[in-house]
């Protein structure tokens, strides 16, 4: 499903970053991510936006869309991370295209919010 998520992620973003100037910065491109290609995706933006500065980033999303449904109660809380997986790569894909390369993990410890960390890595030849 991430394999899957990367690929969405790598051609959506073409669509909802063709409008805008180009992105140089990092982080112009995660406020972008944030912003409006969240909004497009998950149908609206990410709550909290954390970085150390040094290339890791957290989003927090606290009504993500995919997992209201489950957020009935905590018993579903466990089997949640498995709906997390293609949304994690669609953010990867997203990013790879813009220029950067890291590793998304997703994260839940209360229905229906999210926490999704981004560690970017540098690319090579850069």
């Amino acid at each position: 499903m991430e394999a899957i998520g990367y690929r969405v992620g790598l051609v959506l973003v073409e669509r909802v970053a063709r409008p805008l100037p180009r992105l140089t910065s990092e982080l112009e491109i995660m406020k972008f991510l944030c912003k409006d290609f969240w909004s497009t995706v998950f149908g609206r933006g990410v709550d909290n936006l954390k970085t150390n500065h040094q290339g890791v980033y957290t989003l927090q999303d606290n009504r993500f869309s995919t997992l209201v449904p489950l957020a009935e109660g905590q018993q579903y809380l466990k089997e949640a991370v498995v709906f997390l997986a293609m949304p994690a790569g669609i953010v990867r894909g997203a990013l790879s295209t813009m220029g950067l390369d890291g590793v998304v993990t997703a994260t839940v410890e209360k229905l229906p919010v999210v926490v999704f960390k981004v560690e970017l890595q540098q690319r090579q030849g850069s």
